[in-house]
């Protein structure tokens, strides 16, 4: 069973504006900023949380369960950031296109080795997304 180290709570103010408050900290996002500005500006820290010790076991739990949920399947992975989660389903699974509408993040998830023939980047939103779905066996956000 996973444990749940850290409590996130939203926040949303009349305009719009987003803050996250958990045990580690406070992160409030700009009301005024450009949709995605947030995770482009963050780009390049975000898989430091996953280099926490405390967090090992539960993410050993989660690659595994990715692998095995991926393997041999088509997966359209909606969202995939930086693409730390691409990796642990790229191991086992037929085919991903991995969507993500930041720029910033695509570029740093472009950026790791990949087998080219089983691991395809688009820069799409997913409220846009016309990829067909048809041959994809498995869909994930991550």
């Amino acid at each position: 069973m996973l444990r749940s180290t850290v409590q996130v709570r939203r926040v949303n103010c009349q305009r719009g504006c987003r803050e996250s408050r958990t045990s580690e900290r406070t992160t409030k996002v700009n009301c005024n900023s450009a949709p995605g500005q947030y995770y482009a500006e963050r780009s390049l820290e975000y898989e430091r949380v996953y280099t926490k010790p405390e967090r090992q076991a539960d993410l050993s739990q989660l690659h595994t369960g990715v692998g095995e949920c991926c393997r041999g399947r088509r997966v359209l992975e909606v969202a995939c950031g930086t693409g730390y989660w691409t990796a642990s389903a790229a191991t086992t699974a037929a085919h991903i296109t991995a969507t993500d509408a930041t720029p910033e993040v695509l570029k740093v998830a472009r950026a790791k080795r990949w087998n080219p023939s089983r691991v395809q980047f688009q820069l799409i939103d997913a409220y846009e997304l016309h990829v067909s779905i048809a041959n994809v066996g498995q869909r994930c956000a991550t």
